[in-house]
């Protein structure tokens, strides 16, 4: 479902600048300066309304979170969530993940996430998928060696594609799961999709891809 044109969108991303990087590709090899400190740095790409996020944050103040989302009307609606809370170890960047390449320095993050990204179903649009691997590529660049990445969808076709992708990729698999909801998931932050889906009862399928050394 295509999220609805919020209004006054520049003016509200203002408001929340203090947790908002306006100029991430100017940041490649400075996220340390960004938070202040050296702590492992974790990526989400495409963090929708932030549910995931924000909780990762919540849990975990000795870890760096970077969230990346595209669609702005979405973007103010997590950074609003978010800034109430002021918490110092988030951070928002509204952006493509094509740019990923400029804002981060090689190896010079710990951990990414992929939660129910758009499965471009058409064969056609199969370069969009956040888990083709010109973009795995990418991804391999900026993680630091034994670097995850954590993947969650709802779409079976796309999770096939991905595991594929990530073994021509050169990436190590482990944790592949075709129904999460069989695992007990007292203590899984779940993004707003990962919740809605597992109410309806719909099987989620993750995997744990790990960048090879060498």
């Amino acid at each position: 479902m295509r999220a609805r044109i919020k209004k006054h969108i520049d003016e509200r991303i203002k408001y929340c600048e203090e947790i908002v990087v306006f100029n991430a590709e100017a940041m490649s090899s400075k996220w340390a300066d960004v938070f202040s400190n050296n702590n492992p740095v974790f990526v989400e790409l495409g963090c929708g309304k932030g549910d995931f996020i924000i909780e990762m944050a919540k849990r975990n103040p000795n870890v760096n979170y970077i969230a990346i989302e595209k669609n702005a009307s979405v973007f103010i609606c997590a950074i609003e969530k978010a800034f109430p809370l002021k918490l110092s170890n988030l951070k928002f960047v509204n952006s493509e993940v094509q740019y990923l390449k400029y804002m981060f320095a090689e190896n010079e993050i710990n951990e990414m996430f992929i939660n129910f990204c758009d499965p471009w179903p058409s064969s056609k649009k199969a370069k969009r998928r956040l888990t083709n691997r010109a973009f795995l590529e990418i991804y391999k660049k900026i993680l630091k060696n034994d670097g995850n990445i954590y993947l969650k969808t709802d779409n079976e076709q796309l999770f096939d594609y991905s595991l594929d992708e990530f073994y021509q990729s050169k990436f190590s698999l482990s944790d592949i799961t075709y129904d999460l909801n069989d695992i007990n998931k007292k203590d899984i932050i779940m993004s707003e999709y990962e919740r809605k889906f597992s109410q309806l009862g719909m099987p989620i399928y993750s995997a744990v891809a790990k960048k090879i050394v060498g």
